[in-house]
């Protein structure tokens, strides 16, 4: 007859946790916290015994112990938000047969959802705010995880935005078809010649293929190109008021080379006064940095940069960004000792007019849901 075991004996036929070392010190538990058996307790509390871990609904339990008298005292709704009634806004999906008609709803509905979304995300920034733990708080930290969820909870919105833009640009004003032969001159050749610097590729959008993109990449190839030798994916868009160099960075972060834009520069794209760099992040909007400025300061009592001597040179602000991209080890591709990273800029020629559909006797509403 095969004999069955009792749970004390499995376990104690259970591989034990290692012993902690002599040196260690050993930190107080919560008076709730007891090595578990196998009688009245779930998988994860179980198998978290093992190594003296709490699972989190040991965290929960203990803290809504713990919180009791404060939740008395500041009474809170037990409710939840009332979720929307969606039945108008899915009939009419289903009977949309136009870009125009699916992005009349999917407006309606980012428009419904708008203040919500933005009301949580106000609330979480709060949260991450609280005893100004966000100052110099480290990536992972609850303040860091925070900001990242409020930014994301915006993000929902731009995405949904910036597909419905796709949709009608699409529609209305489609890309035309690559020319025969590759897109670029430039970029004809995918293998380089002996001696010569491989660039980081193209970016990999429908605006590639057009003339006046073509002619903005041109009018920007001395920042761009000693910026592609260096593993850099590059592109161009268009910010506040000017356009704007983006470059992408191997840890999800990005730069953005701009002329001035507070005024804007009355200069031609590619040839400002002066150039502006900074590093951001689409995730955690408390990484902002400036790595380079070298705009003419409209503030006669504003201290000057030391850069703003270098005015509208490229070479001064491709120093600074190896510098910094080089401390912070996100440089792919360092500068060789014999590369000259200065490209005279292209002489400007006109961008072609682009033909847009007929304007609407209806004003544009305002651009909106940016995170």
């Amino acid at each position: 007859m095969q004999q069955i075991a009792t749970p004390v004996q499995s376990a104690r036929n259970d591989p034990q946790p290692a012993p902690a070392p002599k040196d260690s010190c050993i930190i107080p538990r919560d008076p709730d916290f007891e090595l578990y058996d196998n009688v009245g307790r779930d998988a994860d509390q179980i198998q978290a015994a093992r190594y003296n871990l709490a699972t989190r609904g040991d965290l929960k339990r203990w803290a809504q112990r713990d919180a009791q008298p404060f939740r008395a005292a500041y009474p809170l709704p037990d409710q939840p938000w009332p979720a929307p009634d969606l039945t108008p806004y899915l009939d009419a999906l289903a009977a949309a047969r136009t870009p125009a008609e699916i992005d009349a709803v999917t407006d309606h509905v980012l428009d419904a959802a708008e203040p919500a979304l933005r009301a949580l995300s106000d609330y979480l920034v709060a949260a991450a705010r609280w005893k100004q733990e966000n100052r110099d708080a480290a990536k992972g930290s609850p303040s860091h995880l925070l900001m990242t969820a409020a930014s994301r909870a915006l993000s929902a919105l731009a995405l949904a935005d910036e597909a419905g833009l796709n949709r009608l640009r699409a529609a209305y004003d489609p890309a035309p078809a690559p020319a025969a032969g590759g897109t670029m001159a430039a970029d004809e050749t995918t293998t380089p010649e002996p001696g010569q610097v491989p660039l980081a590729p193209l970016p990999d959008h429908r605006n590639v293929h057009t003339p006046w993109w073509q002619e903005l990449w041109r009018r920007h190839a001395h920042v761009i190109t000693p910026l592609r030798a260096r593993g850099l994916q590059c592109d161009i868009e268009f910010g506040l008021s000017t356009y704007n160099v983006r470059v992408s960075l191997p840890d999800d972060s990005y730069l953005v080379i701009s002329p001035p834009h507070d005024p804007p520069s009355e200069r031609p794209p590619g040839d400002p006064e002066g150039w502006i760099a900074t590093r951001e992040h689409p995730d955690d909007p408390t990484l902002f940095e400036v790595i380079y400025d070298s705009a003419p300061s409209n503030d006669p009592s504003a201290p000057q940069r030391p850069e703003a001597r270098h005015g509208g040179s490229t070479q001064p602000l491709i120093e600074a960004i190896d510098h910094r991209l080089a401390q912070l080890r996100l440089l792919p591709h360092p500068a060789l000792p014999h590369e000259n990273s200065h490209v005279p800029p292209a002489q400007p020629s006109p961008l072609p007019p682009r033909v847009l559909p007929p304007a609407s006797p209806k004003a544009a509403p305002p651009t909106r849901r940016t995170p």
